[in-house]
């Protein structure tokens, strides 16, 4: 508790010194020879921010400022080329990535990474291949902001409290999710009565709506595109049982390969989540570049089969977001 404190007054105390440095400096002193290597991780793209519905999303006009951005006082490289060392020995190197597959992908970020000749890698779900519509997280974030009463999963009752679902200890139904297999995260789908009143409504589609089979293989086509693997449900690989990690492993692979007829060789574990069993059956399987969010286990760091991302925080300034980038952290 007393650590978790520290780290969030250091991390704010941080942002305002940042922030004041910036306001009479620039960014200059942000943008120094920092040689390095660095994943960059986007989720989805709106129109306009709308992070209230989803706090992983940023507008276009965002995305596109902060590709301006690294473009200009960083080198902008592949995911393969940062992996394989085709990187410039003098200066911070970043590889852009997207997770969990939205249509608004192909939509909005494509045609600007397009037009900048920036390379972009999206790892997708093969949720086209269930029978559900659409990710677990992107139901829970919508219905959570449309309902108002009360719901049960798992027989347990949750009350929305300052716009999330907690159950009676005060955790988080998403959080639960984290922390339990598919089994549980398939109830919360039923546990809402409105999926009818959103799911058909174009307004929302952007927030949830992912890629169809024929838009995945269209944005793989692309010069500045690849696309790779990010599990079968989106599932938190770490807290199921390994036999039932690797039967969701493997199903997704032999999916998008057939999908896209090549061998896929890269998957990003959902939400971060992975064992060391994991690691090395993906690594059997042929997966030879796995990536998480933040390492999980101290051997990770000398494996150059995993390799840590940082996610963008669409909720701080350029300022920060360029601190972070140079110090992996934020």
């Amino acid at each position: 508790m007393i650590t978790t404190l520290h780290k969030k007054i250091s991390y704010h105390v941080r942002r305002i010194g940042i922030d004041v440095i910036s306001r009479f400096l620039g960014n200059n002193w942000l943008l120094r020879d920092r040689p390095g290597k660095c994943i960059l991780l986007y989720h989805g793209i709106d129109y306009v921010g709308q992070t209230d519905i989803n706090g992983r999303f940023i507008s276009a006009q965002l995305f596109e400022k902060q590709l301006d951005f690294l473009q200009t006082h960083y080198n902008l490289v592949s995911l393969s080329d940062l992996l394989s060392n085709k990187t410039d020995q003098n200066r911070m190197n970043i590889a852009i990535v997207f997770d969990d597959g939205y249509r608004n992908n192909l939509q909005l970020a494509l045609p600007i990474l397009e037009k900048k000749q920036i390379h972009g890698t999206f790892f997708v779900t093969a949720i086209n291949d269930t029978q559900q519509p659409m990710l677990w997280a992107d139901y829970l974030d919508l219905a959570s902001n449309l309902n108002t009463g009360n719901i049960v999963v798992a027989g347990v009752t949750y009350n929305k409290k300052n716009g999330t679902y907690q159950n009676p200890d005060g955790v988080s139904l998403k959080n639960m999710c984290k922390t339990h297999n598919w089994a549980f995260k398939k109830q919360v789908y039923s546990a809402f009565p409105i999926i009818k009143d959103f799911i058909n409504e174009e307004k929302w589609e952007i927030y949830w709506k992912n890629l169809s089979d024929e838009e995945i293989i269209k944005l793989d086509k692309s010069d500045y595109a690849s696309v790779e693997l990010h599990g079968y449900y989106h599932e938190n690989l770490g807290v199921c049982t390994h036999e039932e990690a690797i039967k969701l492993i493997s199903k997704s692979k032999t999916y998008l390969e057939n999908l896209l007829e090549r061998e896929i060789k890269n998957i990003a574990y959902p939400d971060g989540s992975y064992t060391r069993e994991l690691v090395q059956y993906c690594s059997e399987i042929g997966l030879k570049n796995q990536y998480a969010v933040d390492y999980l286990f101290p051997e990770d760091v000398n494996d150059s089969r995993i390799h840590s991302r940082l996610t963008l925080n669409p909720f701080t300034n350029l300022s920060h977001q360029a601190w972070a980038i140079l110090n992996n952290k934020y």
